[in-house]
C-alpha cells in the first residue's frame, strides 16, 4: 500500500514523472544556451569584420602626382613627383610612362625622345627613376623625372607642348589595388595589379 501511495505523489502531470520534467528542463536550458552561443558567435564575427575594415582604412595608401616647372635666368627645370598622402605604405607594382604619345620603356629611349623635342643647340639633363616593385611609405614623395636645361628663346612654348602621362598600379599591404592616372584619379581594381 505504501508503494501505491508514493506513486501518485511523484507524478506532477498524469503522464510525466519528475525525472522526465527535469530532463526536458535540462534539454530546454541546453537549447537556449546553444542559441545564445550561436548569437554571440555572429556578433563576434561582425565585430571582427568591422575591426578588419577599420584596420584596412588605417593603412590605406593614397598616391598623387604633381609636376612643377621653374624658369630662372641661369637654369630651367621640370620636375615630376609622386607622393603618398595616405596613412599606409603603397607597393607600386607597375608603371607606364608616355611622353608625347610615345610609350617610354627605359632611360635611353626617354633621353632620345627629349633630344627630338628640344632645339639642337640645347642639351637637356635628364634624371629618371622607374619605381616598379618599390614601397612608398606614407608621407613620402619621390622625384621621378627631372629635366634641367639652359634657358633659350621659346622655352615656354616648348613646355606647353610637353605631355607626360604616368600611370601607376599600386596596392596596400592588404592587396587592395588602385590604378592612378595622370589626372590623379584613382580607380580601385577588383584584382591585384597585373592579373
Amino acid at each position: 500500500m505504501s508503494e501505491k501511495a508514493q506513486q501518485p505523489s511523484q507524478r506532477i502531470f498524469p503522464i510525466l514523472s519528475r525525472s522526465d520534467i527535469m530532463a526536458f528542463a535540462a534539454l530546454f536550458v541546453s537549447l537556449a544556451a546553444l542559441l545564445v552561443s550561436i548569437y554571440e558567435a555572429n556578433i563576434m564575427k561582425e565585430q571582427q569584420l568591422i575591426m578588419q575594415s577599420q584596420q584596412k582604412a588605417s593603412l590605406l595608401p593614397y598616391l598623387s602626382q604633381n609636376q612643377m616647372s621653374s624658369f630662372s635666368i641661369d637654369q630651367c627645370s621640370f620636375v615630376y613627383k609622386v607622393s603618398n598622402q595616405g596613412l599606409g605604405p603603397a607597393l607600386i607594382k607597375s608603371t607606364q610612362l608616355t611622353f608625347n604619345d610615345t610609350l617610354i620603356e627605359n632611360y635611353l629611349q626617354f633621353s632620345e625622345e627629349l633630344k627630338r623635342v628640344f632645339p639642337k643647340d640645347i642639351e637637356p639633363s635628364l634624371s629618371f627613376m622607374d619605381i616598379k616593385s618599390r614601397f612608398l611609405p606614407a608621407g613620402e614623395e619621390l622625384k621621378l623625372i627631372e629635366i634641367q636645361f639652359d634657358p633659350f628663346q621659346g622655352q615656354y612654348d616648348l613646355f606647353s607642348k610637353l605631355v607626360f602621362n604616368y600611370e601607376f598600379c599600386y596596392c596596400s599591404v592588404f592587396d587592395d589595388c588602385w590604378l592612378l592616372s595622370s589626372d590623379n584619379s584613382a580607380v580601385e581594381l577588383d584584382k591585384p595589379c597585373g592579373e
